[in-house]
């Protein structure tokens, strides 16, 4: 496996946030976390998003530019500061939660519920993987990343930060992720829509949506962050319509991305005619306790049931249209999720869910 495999999406290790989520793991903890993952392809023939392997990426970097060995994050984070904050000139720009919160103009992430509620929820900054997803900035602070960016690589105030070699690198397609039209480079998805190139990426940390996009031949580029989850089908919409409009061509995602919304928020609204709030006491309590991985399945005061790690936590709510108990995820990163817990003749006690994303997660109640 090459450095660049790492940065580009071929690695051939499939995603596995359940490995760091809500882990709190060190630098050094994630980058060891990659050996324990079984490989689905070879490196460099196959598209898997993986935010360990960006992650391990950035703290490698940090050890190429001198950093210790456990004291990665810290240099990393140091560097970045110095390196791409200061230079560009994105002075609210920030690496750590207390940062984050320190600041008294800082958005205040939501959550969408199976009930369909849009809900403010509290910050929770895993630094885990802070080089795949860490940086806390507003949209002028990114709009001056962009423009370095699109300068090739000079910033607003006329200083060069990286080679122009370097930056187009990694604006260079090297692995396909659909084989009509997208491809992944370090960083960057290169996209062909109806004839235009776009430069771009987006992603999620928990209650927030962020998405950055240029178009390299016009010089044109435009960022957009949100304070909800869920905020794909939006982010999509403006991507593909600031598109059409900037070249002139007829609108066609306006009504389809609306038209997709509107089937999640009906199909959504199945599912939680499907399930009840009620959780007796007696049919979960062989369930509640620790479990391998630092989960928690808690019942409330209020018989509310819960999967809890670290700062992240689930509502379960018992499903009603299977011929055996299991349950839904009610809230966050799993919404709609089933949730299975087996007994065992030996008298274990297993947890498991299936992800949206793919994820499967297998879990033994301690004892």
């Amino acid at each position: 496996m090459q450095f660049r495999h790492l940065l580009n999406m071929s690695s051939g290790l499939p995603r596995a946030d359940l490995v760091w989520s809500d882990m709190n793991l060190t630098a050094e903890e994630v980058m060891t976390s990659l050996a324990d993952l079984p490989p689905w392809a070879a490196p460099g023939e196959t598209f898997y998003y993986n935010n360990q392997a960006v992650a391990t990426a950035g703290y490698m970097g940090a050890l190429a530019a001198g950093g210790k060995y456990g004291q990665l994050r810290g240099t990393y984070n140091d560097l970045m500061r110095q390196r791409i904050f200061k230079p560009i000139g994105m002075t609210h720009a920030s690496l750590t939660l207390s940062e984050l919160l320190a600041n008294p103009n800082h958005a205040t992430p939501h959550d969408y519920t199976m009930a369909g509620e849009i809900v403010a929820i509290s910050n929770d900054n895993d630094s885990s993987i802070t080089p795949a997803g860490g940086i806390n900035a507003n949209v002028t602070d990114m709009a001056r990343f962009l423009i370095t960016g699109i300068n090739g690589g000079i910033t607003p105030n006329g200083r060069r930060i990286v080679t122009t070699r370097n930056l187009t690198e990694t604006w260079r397609p090297q692995i396909d992720v659909s084989l009509d039209r997208t491809s992944y480079g370090m960083g960057w998805i290169t996209e062909r829509y109806r004839g235009v190139t776009i430069m771009w990426h987006e992603g999620d940390v928990l209650g927030y949506k962020a998405l950055i996009a240029f178009y390299p031949d016009a010089h044109v580029g435009f960022v957009l962050l949100s304070n909800r989850l869920l905020g794909k089908w939006f982010a999509y919409s403006v991507l593909y319509h600031f598109t059409e409009t900037l070249y002139g061509l007829p609108d066609s995602v306006t009504e389809l991305y609306s038209q997709q919304y509107q089937f999640f928020k009906e199909t959504l609204a199945v599912d939680y005619a499907n399930v009840t709030t009620i959780i007796t006491a007696t049919d979960v309590s062989s369930y509640i306790g620790n479990y391998e991985g630092k989960w928690r399945v808690e019942l409330r005061p209020d018989d509310t049931l819960w999967v809890v790690r670290g700062t992240g936590e689930w509502r379960l709510l018992l499903a009603t249209d299977g011929d055996k108990p299991y349950y839904k995820i009610y809230n966050g990163y799993g919404l709609d999720s089933p949730v299975e817990f087996v007994s065992h003749e030996d008298g274990s006690v297993t947890m498991q869910f299936w992800l949206s994303s793919g994820e499967h997660g297998l879990y033994r109640k301690l004892k």
